[in-house]
């Protein structure tokens, strides 16, 4: 890479921070890469990655130039795209792109289009909602809600794809449709209306928050990590706001179906199922074809982790233990496969060890005048903060700090 002048590579590197940002890469690794291309350009580099603000010191034997720049918070996983951002910055690291080609080349990454149909993006919503209606207890007539509802949210998600200010009014509206969609079922239809929901809405876990939220914590990118585990905590609680409501507008008008009960499906017919909904996660959050066989690894070894805590330690299982098997088993495929994330086999698993379920049983009971048993708030708070731990000590423990940059 020819040498740049102190504006070029603040700029470069401000393109490169924010372009890594908007795809959910943690500070820790962008900072990592940064480096790397500044010692290219011949400069030494300070980043400062917030979520709405990226703030980069640029020296060199001339002076030094501090440059800010505002950005926006985005809630998306993009891995298709997180992959063709590593290759680049790899690429500018070893000189193979001048500043001007490289500002170029973001640019067209950036402006690339997901080349999958919409029909085919929502379609997924609802298979992986109907799989997890069958991983959480349900059978054919919980799993076929939950289809509808996950269809449904996938087509919410759509409307308001791009609009980054509607993202938590989107989880709110999703929330509230998908409700109302399952308690009417669930009036017709003799279906356990909690695990149908659950279902239909569980992508809206903000499992990629949670996952590099707490990799940030645990590599010192607390700033940044903090911001991501609060919106994540907004999440939740705009979902609860959202099940809450449609509940509510339903007494107006009926009273709740009544809880239903039901076995669930043998463990072989859901580890068939669970193996269908993580190749449906691949369109969900737009990986590679050549990740389908990771994802589905994520999903089952989570599954599994749970299934084995449950045996030992009752109903509740081990939220910790699973969350660090799942989290080593992510890390350890980062180490073992040259261009393996962390997060391609974290992600899918977060999503099925998630507190979602428990919390929307929670609302249920809540709503009904059942306060206290089970699922309670607290409970529910509990499974998170272990989740959140199992991972953090997961990432102290096996993170390649030599990769992700962290010292």
């Amino acid at each position: 890479m020819p040498a740049a002048s102190l504006d070029e590579s603040a700029d470069l590197l401000l393109d490169f921070a924010q372009a890594m940002h908007r795809v959910q890469m943690p500070a820790d690794a962008i900072e990592g890469h940064l480096r790397a291309i500044a010692a290219r350009l011949g400069v030494s580099a300070d980043t400062l990655l917030l979520q709405s603000a990226i703030a980069v010191e640029v020296r060199d034997g001339s002076g030094e130039r501090v440059a800010l720049r505002r950005i926006g918070f985005e809630a998306h996983w993009r891995l298709a795209r997180v992959r063709e951002l590593i290759d680049l910055a790899d690429a500018c690291a070893a000189g193979a792109y001048s500043p001007v080609r490289a500002r170029a080349r973001l640019r067209a990454i950036l402006a690339e289009r997901w080349h999958v149909p919409r029909f085919a993006v929502v379609t997924a919503y609802g298979v992986y909602g109907a799989a997890v209606a069958a991983r959480v207890g349900g059978r054919d007539g919980e799993m076929l809600v939950a289809a509808l509802a996950g269809l449904l949210t996938g087509f919410v998600h759509y409307v308001a794809i791009g609009r980054r200010a509607l993202d938590l009014q989107k989880v709110f509206a999703a929330t509230l449709a998908a409700t109302l969609l399952v308690l009417g079922c669930a009036t017709v239809f003799e279906v356990d209306g909690g695990r149908a929901l659950f279902g239909g809405i569980t992508l809206l876990v903000p499992a990629s928050a949670i996952t590099i939220g707490t990799h940030e914590l645990a590599n010192d990118a607390l700033e940044s990590g903090t911001s991501r585990l609060a919106y994540a905590l907004v999440r939740f609680l705009m979902t609860a706001a959202g099940l809450a409501a449609a509940i509510k507008l339903w007494m107006l008008l009926a009273p709740l179906p009544p809880p239903t009960h039901v076995a669930p499906l043998p463990a072989p017919e859901v580890l068939a199922i669970l193996v269908a909904g993580g190749l449906a996660l691949v369109l969900c959050l737009q990986a590679r074809p050549s990740d389908a066989p990771w994802i589905v690894f994520g999903v089952l070894v989570a599954y599994g982790a749970q299934a084995l805590t449950k045996r030992v330690f009752g109903p509740d299982g081990a939220p910790l233990i699973a969350a660090f098997v799942l989290g080593a088993a992510g890390y350890a495929h980062a180490r073992v496969v040259r261009d393996g994330l962390p997060a391609t086999v974290i992600v899918p698993g977060l999503l099925q060890i998630s507190t979602g379920f428990l919390g929307t049983q929670a609302v249920f009971g809540l709503l009904r005048g059942e306060a206290g048993g089970h699922a309670t708030f607290f409970q529910v708070f509990l499974v998170a903060f272990q989740l959140v731990g199992g991972l953090l000590l997961a990432s102290v423990l096996f993170a390649d700090r030599r990769r992700s940059g962290a010292e």
